[in-house]
């Protein structure tokens, strides 16, 4: 029956072209929940990895920066050594190194509040491998708490002549 009431012959095959043709969807209908939601899951892993990469960017870049600080700290302290030892070997020729490991002791360290260091808890020694050699050799530690809380050690290590 048609909507007027008549008797109208409907084919199966006619039923089954008008059932295909309501269910086939044209190419511009969008997507489905189950794509966004697919994408949304990628999206949201590829943002995690960026986010959480960039955090370590960060972290080793401070801890790089820390250790050229360190770095820069020892070379100040070394600068001031050779200073010294130049301002001796005018005073007093001829006694080194007995001379500069007197005024820079085996075993020297900064001390608290120094404006030698620029780190957090940093701390600044020096050692000398033979106090009596010349040429002298000289060790200059610097250690520090890193930004992760962990304490971090830089040597820098020189030889210091008469001459």
């Amino acid at each position: 029956m048609n909507c007027a009431g008549n008797m109208v012959e409907i084919s199966v095959n006619s039923c089954q072209a008008h059932r295909a043709s309501s269910v086939h969807r044209s190419n511009k209908a969008g997507f489905t929940l189950l794509e966004l939601m697919i994408a949304f899951v990628i999206f949201s892993v590829g943002i995690t990895a960026a986010t959480q990469a960039m955090v370590s960017h960060f972290q080793l870049l401070s801890i790089q920066e820390q250790r050229v600080a360190a770095a820069q700290n020892c070379e100040g302290l070394l600068g001031e050594i050779r200073r010294t030892r130049d301002t001796l070997a005018d005073a007093a020729p001829g006694a080194f190194p007995a001379n500069l490991v007197a005024v820079w002791l085996d075993g020297w360290q900064t001390t608290a509040g120094s404006n030698r260091v620029s780190l957090t808890n940093e701390q600044l020694s020096i050692t000398y491998v033979d106090a009596d050699a010349n040429p002298l050799q000289v060790r200059v530690t610097s250690s520090w708490a890193d930004i992760r809380g962990r304490q971090a050690v830089l040597m820098l290590s020189t030889v210091i002549t008469d001459e």
